[in-house]
């Protein structure tokens, strides 16, 4: 009833307050309207340079997305770019690539890693015939990425600040070809076959630059000795060597390779060629 009544009264108002209330309808919905049409087209201005901004890099969303930023140092933008070049590489859509599509893709999508993927593809692929994602990205880190593409995580700079940022580099891709499973720690399992394993073999024979801590076999001797020292005290004593603490341990077996002899050993030393000297004489 009341409605009713408001109705009505404003059917018998007087015209020129009639017209004045319908005159205030109209601006309102004209000042909405406006207000709509700019909103709309703020949305469509922010979308469109959403894809300017994200142009050339699709995907889909990879759930380990993290694991791979961290274990690769890979800033999100170069992961990105991973995985749109492993996308448009892979024709038939089935989620890995074959040695035929690796080969195709690079020439065209990346020149300038075609030359070191001829050495990479036989020891990542799966069977020696099919590249995974997770395949691909670790070839991206070490054939693709350039020393200032590189991220690092929280304390690395400072504890490798002695070297420069290439020699960072280096070391990180020393680390990457031994860390099989890109979990972002080096065990004991990985230590042992590390050692001049196929893919460290292609990284050398692409003439990627690879630090040359764990060079020798006598090198590699005092590391696995020293291996489980190395992983006290640190987050990764369940898992393994994270960067840092396998740089550390590189740097440690290679001065117990090749440090001076001390005096009682020189002594030794050559007490041994003198007594062998002496028995060669009365013999």
């Amino acid at each position: 009833m009341p409605t009713l009544l408001v109705v009505v009264g404003a059917y018998f108002l007087p015209v020129p307050i009639h017209a004045g209330l319908f005159r205030a309808q109209v601006s309102l919905h004209n000042a909405l309207l406006n207000m709509s049409q700019a909103l709309n087209s703020s949305t469509a201005n922010l979308t469109n340079a959403t894809k300017v901004a994200s142009e050339g890099l699709p995907g889909p969303y990879d759930p380990q997305e993290q694991r791979y930023l961290n274990s690769l140092r890979l800033i999100p933008h170069e992961f990105q770019k991973a995985v749109y070049l492993f996308n448009t590489m892979d024709k038939d859509r089935n989620g890995e690539l074959s040695a035929v599509e690796f080969s195709q893709g690079l020439s065209i999508e990346a020149p300038g890693a075609a030359g070191a993927g001829k050495y990479f593809f036989p020891s990542l692929a799966e069977g020696g015939s099919i590249l995974k994602p997770h395949q691909f990205y670790r070839f991206f880190a070490l054939a693709v990425t350039t020393p200032p593409e590189f991220a690092w995580q929280d304390g690395e700079r400072a504890q490798l600040s002695s070297y420069l940022q290439d020699d960072k580099a280096k070391l990180l891709r020393l680390f990457i070809s031994y860390d099989a499973d890109s979990n972002d720690a080096v065990s004991e399992a990985e230590l042992q076959c590390g050692f001049n394993n196929t893919l460290l073999q292609g990284v050398r024979a692409a003439k990627i630059p690879v630090s040359n801590l764990f060079e020798t076999r006598r090198e590699m001797k005092f590391a696995e000795e020293d291996f489980r020292d190395f992983t006290r005290g640190s987050d990764s004593a369940t898992t393994g060597l994270g960067l840092v603490e396998f740089v550390k341990l590189g740097k440690e077996a290679k001065r117990k390779a090749y440090a001076p002899m001390s005096g009682s050993q020189s002594y030794q030393v050559f007490g041994c060629f003198t007594m062998f000297f002496l028995v060669c004489m009365n013999a």
